[in-house]
């Protein structure tokens, strides 16, 4: 682990500013202490910045949050990101599939949000837990409503050197009791929308197409008859996004005890148009998700017998997704009818007609149907089907908690157990430009819907990975030889001690814990037999795989807490800990395993036989408390984690590697350690919550498809990569700090009521590695270059950190009182300064700013030339100017988000349900 620091570093002058600040503050007032490292309920509602919950969760110590694929992933103390789980209220709101969280909690109603790094026996078998918890209700009825927007210029025009991205924001919050406080209540609801979701720098461009032979392929010419391409700068078109959350809990104190009732909701609705140069002729089939989560709850808890206090739990979720296409919705087979077909829009006679289009009698370009070509970019034709991945999945999760605690003297002793069921539906339609191709030539007359075991099925069911479904998108159980849902299950029994000693306070813990995923396997990986059926035929579901088997773990966990005077304390724990990986890198339709096994060369990662992460975590910390206003944590941490997914390459024959086959295998490990600082200051002015990390993770492969270029090919000498480095994700340093100035409450009317919220976020930026080679496939998915990562892994150049990223995150309140009503405005600026921050960088050049096509060394250098200018032009403008090179190939984008101002307003009303 190296750190260095610079006497100019801009990172010392601020924090010796806000030192300062404090030294002042303290001399000032003595009064009110919060001694504790969370986020609570008065920090999380003047956080300076609304976004997604993992930069809310990416706030705290130890934690990261970085972009892969355009997925934000957190990091906890140097874990992957699906070895978190997430609690609401005490209900694992984790997706198995995903790996993420399927709620997004209303912060205004939360009391609080905090993450254990180290969770002891009785509250999560992962290595972290982040933690919420709603604002209870109480004697005094509080309703509150809160609305705010962007919407202070138009689309694609700026005032203040901004852009609105069409942002709006309603909240209403409730809370109170009910029968003499018998019986309280809290719920928050809340809308959000964008007119661009995405919200990036986006410059455009207007490119003046040249007169003469411009184009290189079948295109359909009335798509430029203007003679220019327009793209306007500031917003992407096409990006809406609209989203409903609700979280409640009522609360009943009754002779049979203390009940709680939560019920979670999430519904969105988004349009993904990840590529909007390549379809900005196609905006009515620009492909929709729609989410849409519930989850209830029933807490009991009560003292039995023996002074055994107890807490029963049942949950029930169910969460539901679809990437569908917005004109045949999930019907995806309705193309086999061309009449229908004709109906929406969509001529196949002239946008799907060939593979192939002649430039003349001799030469013939590869092309995708439906696409057109203006110097070899591809654009989609009106009406197209684009082929997102259309899926559609339902999560269904039954959870089943008791937990028992009593008191012997000096110990506290607790026991419990956990039952987690899930069943998993899944259907997709794998990202093919023929697959209409082979849908329109379908002969049945039958509805797609109810053909089951049939021949008509063979010339499509290899675009597709289906389980819980039938092909044609009806829910199945697995009747008629389609393959049901997966099922797998969690089974948890645990045993504490908490022993109080003089200043010493230890917790010893023991879990046992039974995880089966229900995937199917090869029964013999090594060695697979080659199937009984044609590849024409209808596989059997039972020929050459099993279950897979059931893992089980004795985790222990131990801490000790040792009081070293009134005003400082040592925390030392030390835990072992499993979790499954997210389910997406696991299932695998039975179809698809058999299509990836040696005798098809298929191309599906999949982990079916993937076991458990497995981890050691061991955490030091020092706390201090300077005076009633300012208290202190230093921290060191050290995990090492086994059992990571990553790619492996089954090697069937000593004599040929002809059929070897590649699979996801839990043959990775990594080693992370780091210091933290914590600081939590307030007094009647000043608030400051903040803190400070050093530290490194390293292994040999930071995601499951790192190595997959050596695994993979059959020349993997090849392709070298090099051992143990510092992750993807290893940023070295870190700092959030947030702070709070409130004017006073009375006094001047012009100078009272005012409050002033800043948020500072630094990173000194990612480790990535370097590579070299041409890897040009295939220009179909939207620019010239296509590879697998940006990059192929050809040749290994060696390794770099990105430029580091600073964000200032600013809002101004000023509180009003009218006509009994507590009145605030506020205006925010989330990234005050407009910084460009960069995310990420090209794998060849290590810039953001150019991908460096045109300037290669690799063998096939001696066809650049054959490009013509124009060619190179509207590459430069196209995917170095509008990054669609990596936001087509590797997702995602290469800069953060530009800056955002909002202005809102909040109307609270308070009153005392019980005045007596």
């Amino acid at each position: 682990m190296k750190c260095s620091f610079s006497s100019s570093h801009p990172i010392l002058a601020i924090s010796a500013l806000f030192f300062l600040l404090i030294n002042n503050s303290l001399a000032q007032d003595s009064t009110g202490f919060l001694h504790n490292f969370n986020l609570n309920s008065n920090q999380l509602s003047t956080l300076p910045m609304r976004d997604l919950p993992q930069f809310y969760h990416g706030l705290f110590a130890g934690t990261i949050v970085q972009d892969y694929r355009g997925e934000q992933q957190l990091h906890v103390q140097g874990s992957r990101f699906d070895e978190i789980d997430y609690s609401f209220e005490n209900i694992n709101i984790r997706s198995i599939f995903s790996g993420q969280p399927l709620f997004v909690p209303i912060y205004e109603g939360l009391a609080s949000l905090f993450i254990q790094n180290s969770p002891d026996a009785a509250s999560s078998s992962a290595s972290a837990l982040v933690s919420q918890k709603m604002l209870p209700g109480g004697d005094e009825l509080r309703l509150a409503f809160l609305s705010s927007n962007d919407n202070f210029t138009t689309d694609y025009e700026k005032k203040f050197d901004t852009y609105s991205y069409g942002h709006k924001r309603n909240l209403f919050l409730a809370s109170g009791s009910l029968k003499e406080n018998s019986i309280t209540f809290s719920t928050a609801i809340e809308n959000e929308q964008y007119g661009d979701h995405y919200r990036r720098f986006w410059p455009g461009f207007n490119y003046q197409i040249p007169e003469g032979d411009n184009i290189y392929s079948h295109l359909d010419a009335s798509i430029f008859e203007a003679g220019e391409i327009v793209v306007s700068p500031g917003n992407i078109p096409n990006a809406s996004s609209d989203r409903w959350a609700a979280q409640s809990i009522i609360s009943a104190k009754t002779a049979a005890g203390n009940f709680d009732f939560v019920h979670l909701f999430h519904w969105q609705k988004k349009q993904i148009n990840t590529t909007p140069i390549e379809s900005m002729f196609n905006s009515a089939r620009i492909p929709e998700n729609r989410t849409k989560n519930n989850a209830i709850s029933l807490h009991w808890q009560n003292n039995i017998f023996w002074e055994i206090d107890a807490n029963v739990q049942i949950d029930r979720i169910k969460a539901f997704s679809t990437t569908y296409d917005p004109v045949h919705k999930d019907n995806f087979l309705a193309y086999y009818d061309s009449a229908a077909t004709a109906e929406k829009g969509i001529v196949w006679e002239e946008s799907n007609t060939s593979r192939y289009a002649y430039v003349d009698e001799n030469t013939q370009y590869y092309y995708d149907p439906g696409q057109a070509r203006l110097f070899y970019f591809p654009f989609d034709q009106p009406g197209h089907v684009i082929f997102p991945n259309y899926n559609k999945r339902e999560e269904n999760t039954f959870n089943l908690r008791a937990h028992f605690t009593r008191d012997f003297g000096s110990h506290k002793i607790a026991v419990g157990t956990k039952i987690n069921t899930h069943r998993m539906h899944y259907f997709q339609v794998l990202n093919s430009p023929h697959l209409n191709i082979n849908v329109n030539r379908f002969d049945l007359d039958l509805d797609r819907y109810e053909v089951e075991n049939d021949a008509g099925w063979e010339s499509i069911k290899e675009y597709f990975n289906v389980y819980g479904y039938t092909f044609g998108g009806k829910k199945s159980d697995g009747e008629n030889g389609f393959e049901g849902p997966k099922k797998s299950r969690e089974f948890t029994l645990y045993l504490s001690d908490q022993i109080e000693y003089q200043r010493h306070t230890f917790n010893a813990g023991l879990q046992y814990v039974n995880y089966n995923n229900g995937e199917k396997i090869f029964s013999f990986p090594d060695n697979p037999s080659y199937p009984p059926w044609k590849y024409d035929a209808f596989p059997d579901q039972g020929f050459g795989i099993k279950k897979s088997p059931s893992n089980q773990y004795f985790l222990p966990r131990f801490a000790w807490h040792y009081m070293i005077s009134e005003k400082s304390a040592l925390n030392i724990s030390w835990g072992k800990y499993a979790q499954q990986p997210r389910f997406q890198d696991v299932y695998l339709s039975y179809i698809r395993r058999f299509l990836n096994a040696p005798w098809y060369s298929g191309h599906d990662f999949s982990g079916g036989g993937a076991t458990p992460i497995e981890s050691n975590n061991m955490n030091i910390t020092y706390m201090r408390q300077f005076s009633t206003q300012l208290s202190a944590k230093a921290g060191f941490y050290y995990r090492k984690s086994d059992n990571l997914l990553q790619c492996k390459r089954i090697e069937v024959s000593p004599l040929s590697s002809y059929w070897d086959y590649t699979v996801l295998a839990n043959d990775g490990e990594s080693i992370a350690k780091g210091l933290t600082l914590e600081l939590n200051f307030r007094n009647r002015h000043w608030m400051i919550w903040g803190n400070y990390t050093l530290s490194n993770v390293n292994g040999p492969n930071s995601y499951p498809l790192t190595n997959m270029s050596a695994e993979h090919y059959y020349e993997p000498d090849f392709y070298p990569l090099p051992g143990d480095k510092n992750f993807d994700y290893n940023q070295t340093h870190r700092i959030n700090l947030l702070a709070s100035l409130t004017s006073p409450g009375s006094g001047n009317f012009i100078l009272r009521n005012w409050k002033l919220h800043s948020l500072f976020r630094y990173n000194s930026g990612h480790d990535i590695d370097m590579y070299d080679g041409n890897a040009v496939h295939t220009i179909s998915t939207g620019a010239i270059l296509a590879d697998g990562n940006s990059r192929g892994r050809e040749y290994y150049l060696g390794h770099i950190t990105t430029p580091a990223n600073y964000l200032m995150d600013l809002q101004i309140d000023r509180g009003l009182s009218i006509l009994g009503f507590q009145t605030t405005v506020f205006m925010r600026f989330q990234n005050l300064f407009n910084r460009k921050n960069v995310l990420h960088v090209y794998r060849r050049s290590g810039s953001a700013e150019n991908d460096t096509f045109f300037k290669t060394e690799s063998f096939r250098s001696s066809y650049w030339g054959s490009y013509s200018p124009e060619t190179i032009q509207l590459h430069e403008l196209i995917n170095n100017g509008q990054r669609q090179h990596y936001a087509s190939v590797e997702g995602g984008d290469l800069f953060g988000h530009p800056r955002e101002i909002h202005f809102g307003f909040k109307v609270g009303f308070r009153k005392r349900s019980n005045p007596n």
